[in-house]
């Protein structure tokens, strides 16, 4: 094995699984298929049962959104096989504002809204306490896996 080969062999030992599919599905041109692929067949196995009120306000029965744990999307970046289907109800409202505090917290960004009544931010606090846990756990089952 010549030198270059073996410093290709040393990177590609330090990505993690889900570096390596990205690498992989960007080297073949599949990246957005097989992206969109497997969160298709994710959303087909996810069933949520019995609808409640938004978890942070309490309101908007009909309208409430089931909001994964730790959204599909980055279960897919994070290169789990198995989806991950932990799920809270949420308004559009709050389900939105969960989101870009997720997106936040991946990015380490801060992100502040104002307004919010304290009983809901301390709602919001414990889902995305929970999301770290859950990311944590997904992407030190990750690195443990390369």
């Amino acid at each position: 094995m010549t030198k270059d080969e073996r410093i290709n062999v040393a990177f590609l030992k330090e990505l993690t699984n889900g570096q390596r599919a990205l690498l992989a599905a960007a080297i073949t041109g599949r990246y957005k298929e097989s992206r969109l692929e497997w969160l298709s067949e994710a959303r087909k196995t996810f069933y949520p049962q019995n609808r409640t009120s938004c978890v942070i306000c309490g309101k908007y029965l009909q309208l409430c959104h089931a909001h994964h744990v730790m959204p599909l999307f980055l279960q897919w970046e994070l290169g789990v096989a198995e989806p991950l289907h932990e799920y809270q109800w949420l308004c559009p409202t709050h389900h939105e504002l969960a989101h870009r505090h997720i997106h936040a917290l991946v990015a380490n960004k801060w992100c502040t809204v104002d307004d919010v009544p304290l009983v809901e931010k301390e709602a919001m606090q414990s889902i995305l306490s929970r999301f770290v846990e859950v990311y944590l756990a997904t992407k030190g089952e990750r690195e443990n896996r390369c």
